[in-house]
C-alpha cells in the first residue's frame, strides 16, 4: 500500500467571478522510503499541491474535490483536532524560507523543544535532549551553543538545517521539502540535501522534493512528477525522465538547464498559461514547438497515458516528441558546424 495516494485532486481559487483552478485532476503516489521529485516551471501548481496534502490552501482557495489518503487514512474532511495530530507529527514540511518559518524572537532550542513536546508530550529535559540529537543529525557543529542562538544569528544554510531538524524531530512518515536549497550558496546545497536524505532514511520516511533544479532530481530522486498548468503532465522513473522524456515541457526544462537538447530549438514560447482562462485542447499548445492540428493539440484535451512501463505522459504526440526534439537539436548543431 502506498504511503501517500492523491487521486483526482482539484484546488480552486475564486477570483472576480471566475475560478482559477490551480491544481486540476492531480494524482500522485509515494511509497514508504521513496524519494519523489515534483518539478515544473513557476506557477505550475507544485507548492499548491504540496500544501493540499496538509489540507492547507492560501487565502480564499479551497480543495474542491479529490482524495488524499495517507497511511490508509483519508485526510480530506478531517476535523481541526485530527489535522493537528497529522501535521508535524506524521507529515513534516520544510519550506522555502527557513528564517520566515522560524520565530525571529525565540531562541532555536525552545522552538524545537516546544514543537517536540506539543506532538509527543514529553518532559522539558527529554525535549532538550531530542533537540540536541536533531541538530547533530543534520550536521550542526556545537549544537549546545546553537540551541541558544536566535534565527538571525544563523547563516542561511544553518537556518535551513535547523528547520530540517525541527521538521524531522517527530520522525514523520512523510517529509515535504519545498525548494529546500533555494537561496543557499551552491557549496552547501549538496550538504543540506545529503542531510535531508540521511535523516529521512534514518527514520524510514518518504520524501517529496519540490524543485526546479534537475540536478537535484537526478542525484536524489527515485521517480519524478512534472506539473504544467495545474496538471500532472509527466510521471516517470528518474532514469526514464532524463533519457526518454516525452512531454514538450520536460524537453524544454532539460534544454534550459543544458541537458540533451538545443534550447533555441525546443524552448517554450511566450508566457505560462493563465489557469483562469485555459485554451481549448492541450493547455501547452500555444507555447509548444511541436503542436499539431492533425494530432488534435488545438481542440482535444490530452489524457495522461502510458508510453512505457511506469512512464505516463499528457501529450497527443508523446511517442514522437523525443525524436522530434533530438532531430531539431541535431539540425541546430549541424548548422553551427557548417557555419
Amino acid at each position: 500500500m502506498a504511503l501517500l495516494a492523491i487521486e483526482n485532486l482539484f484546488v480552486e481559487y475564486p477570483e472576480l467571478g471566475r475560478v482559477n483552478c490551480a491544481v486540476r485532476d492531480a494524482s500522485l503516489e509515494i511509497e514508504p522510503g521513496e524519494i519523489i521529485g515534483l518539478v515544473g516551471e513557476s506557477g505550475s501548481g507544485k507548492s499548491t499541491l504540496a500544501l493540499a496534502i496538509l489540507g492547507i490552501t492560501r487565502g480564499v482557495g479551497r480543495i474542491s474535490s479529490g482524495s488524499v489518503v495517507f497511511d490508509g487514512q483519508e485526510l480530506l474532511g478531517l476535523s481541526d483536532d485530527e489535522w493537528r495530530r497529522v501535521r508535524g507529527s506524521k507529515i513534516g514540511i520544510v519550506t522555502q524560507n527557513p528564517r520566515g518559518a522560524l520565530n525571529p524572537i525565540e531562541r532555536i532550542g525552545p522552538q524545537i523543544q516546544n514543537y517536540y513536546r506539543h506532538h509527543r508530550g514529553v518532559t522539558e529535559k527529554e525535549a532538550r535532549a531530542k533537540a540536541l540529537e536533531q541538530l547533530e543529525l543534520v550536521g550542526i557543529n556545537d549544537p549546545e551553543r546553537r540551541l541558544e542562538a536566535f534565527p538571525h544569528e544563523l547563516s542561511g544554510g544553518m537556518a535551513q538545517r535547523v528547520l530540517i531538524a525541527l521538521a524531522l524531530s517527530c520522525s514523520p512518515q512523510l517529509l515535504i521539502a519545498d525548494e529546500p536549497t533555494s537561496g543557499l550558496d551552491v557549496t552547501i546545497q549538496a550538504q543540506v540535501l545529503d542531510d535531508i536524505r540521511r535523516s529521512v532514511e534514518a527514520v524510514g520516511s518518504g520524501l517529496l522534493v519540490i524543485t526546479q533544479d534537475l540536478g537535484i532530481v537526478a542525484s536524489y530522486c527515485d521517480r519524478v512528477y512534472l506539473m504544467h498548468a495545474g496538471e500532472i503532465a509527466e510521471v516517470a522513473p528518474v532514469h526514464s525522465f532524463f533519457k526518454h522524456s516525452a512531454f514538450p515541457g520536460t524537453i524544454a526544462l532539460l534544454a534550459a538547464q543544458g541537458q540533451r537538447f538545443d534550447h533555441e530549438r525546443v524552448r517554450l514560447s511566450g508566457l505560462p498559461v493563465d489557469t483562469r482562462a485555459l485554451p481549448d485542447g492541450c493547455s501547452l499548445h500555444r507555447r509548444c514547438p511541436f503542436a499539431s492540428d492533425e494530432a488534435g493539440c488545438y481542440t482535444v484535451v490530452p489524457a495522461l497515458e502510458a508510453v512505457a512501463d511506469d512512464h505516463l505522459v499528457r501529450c497527443h504526440r508523446a511517442g514522437e516528441i523525443e525524436g522530434l526534439a533530438l532531430a531539431a537539436s541535431s539540425q541546430s548543431q549541424s548548422g553551427a558546424a557548417s557555419g
